[in-house]
């Protein structure tokens, strides 16, 4: 497999589908946000307080279609390398291949005499 660098310590994973010639990718992707938040409802006066526990993330499903042999050892090889909660991989959305507008304008970055990157 291939390590495209590190993150907080951590090898990044590329995905068999984009480093192993003609390998399927997956069929679906499905991400749903996780909010860490509790509520807390006082049994004497009723009142609620509301607690934000600032940790939000994304959990994701992968569904993969129905592959050759020589699909699925490259995805087992990739499940492998990710030693459970060892590494990570990089994953983006596929619905935003592209740009949901155009990109004009011109970005300043830090003060008025910079532009771009």
């Amino acid at each position: 497999m291939s390590i495209l660098g590190t993150f907080n310590g951590r090898s990044i994973i590329a995905l068999p589908s984009d480093t192993v010639p003609n390998v399927l990718g997956p069929s679906s992707i499905q991400f749903d946000p996780i909010e860490k938040v509790e509520q807390n409802t006082s049994i004497f006066s009723g009142q609620v307080q509301t607690y934000d526990l600032m940790n939000s993330l994304w959990s994701g499903t992968i569904s993969l279609p129905i592959m050759r042999r020589y699909d699925a050892d490259a995805w087992h090889a990739f499940i492998l390398a990710c030693r459970g909660p060892v590494n990570s991989f990089m994953l983006g959305d596929p619905t935003a291949a592209l740009p949901k507008g155009a990109a004009i304008g011109s970005p300043i970055v830090h003060n008025g005499s910079q532009t771009g990157y």
